[in-house]
């Protein structure tokens, strides 16, 4: 019995000095050690890279101090969390840190990215489609749950505007008696990827239609997105259509009057200035 006593006693003073520790840890906060311990869940994997040499990873600190992720772990897949141990390394507040990924690469075909604490347990990671090496893909604005491609913006804010079409891609036409579509045109001479684009039939809510990741126009080409697609209907008696860009502004923007039975609204010739009724030619060349 006295035996029992005296583990009891040790395991309850190990037990003292530790909480002990813990709360001189919390009363430091600027002391990445503790910050380790925090279980934050402020930190985001920001962006990655899958073309580089090496490829690389930005993670992002949403918190209002700085945090160390020594010890932490990157992997590119969850299933596996504890591919590359992080040695080193403190993200500013607001701020942002670059792991270079060195244990293994990142497919261009796309895969996973994942960033777990020092126990392999998950902190924050997503899938990612192909990338071309001109493009990088992560979070935009910085941190948040809006995933898209982007250029490279390694080690600062993430930034889309390189990847917004030109003026070449407009509203080509419209039909709005059920059931409605949008047809775009790319009035330019090179592909234009319309990835995370929006369309919209409200000028105070451009992004009610996300075009999905992986959307391209070909040259002179067209592109039309359906009812179904899109999920809001177009109003009869008229009403604003609007192409917006990754950062929601407006790219082109048309205004439709009362639909003529039978009859769409377009661009004559295609690109060219807007016309009423025209003969429905939905992904044609337009014409009277």
């Amino acid at each position: 019995m006295k035996y029992i006593y005296n583990i009891i006693t040790i395991v309850s003073i190990f037990f003292l000095i530790s909480s002990c520790v813990s709360r001189n840890d919390s009363d430091n906060p600027l002391t990445p050690e503790s910050l380790i311990n925090t279980g934050t869940s402020k930190l985001y994997v920001n962006e990655v890279y899958a073309a580089g040499s090496p490829d690389w990873a930005e993670i992002y600190n949403d918190s209002d101090q700085p945090i160390s992720i020594a010890g932490y772990y990157i992997s590119d897949n969850f299933s596996e969390p504890l591919k590359q141990k992080i040695n080193s390394g403190i993200v500013p507040s607001k701020g942002f840190l670059v792991i270079d990924l060195t244990a293994f690469g990142l497919s261009q075909q796309g895969e996973q990215i994942l960033l777990s604490d020092s126990t392999g347990k998950a902190v924050n990671g997503f899938s990612f489609p192909a990338q071309t090496p001109e493009k990088s893909f992560g979070r935009f604005p910085d941190g948040s749950a809006n995933l898209t491609f982007m250029k490279q913006t390694k080690g600062r804010p993430n930034d889309t505007t390189f990847f917004q079409p030109p003026v070449d891609v407009v509203i080509n036409e419209i039909y709005a008696l059920n059931p409605d579509w949008i047809e775009l045109f790319n009035k330019g001479n090179s592909r234009v990827d319309l990835s995370d684009y929006y369309l919209s039939d409200d000028s105070t809510n451009l992004t009610k239609y996300k075009i999905p990741s992986g959307t391209f126009i070909e040259p002179r080409g067209f592109l039309v997105f359906e009812e179904s697609q899109f999920g809001f209907g177009l109003s009869s008696s008229g009403e604003p259509v609007i192409l917006s860009n990754r950062s929601a502004n407006a790219v082109d923007k048309i205004i439709f009057g009362l639909q003529t039975a039978g009859k769409s609204e377009g661009r004559l010739p295609d690109g060219g200035q807007w016309n009423k009724d025209l003969t429905p030619t939905k992904n044609a060349p337009n014409r009277r």
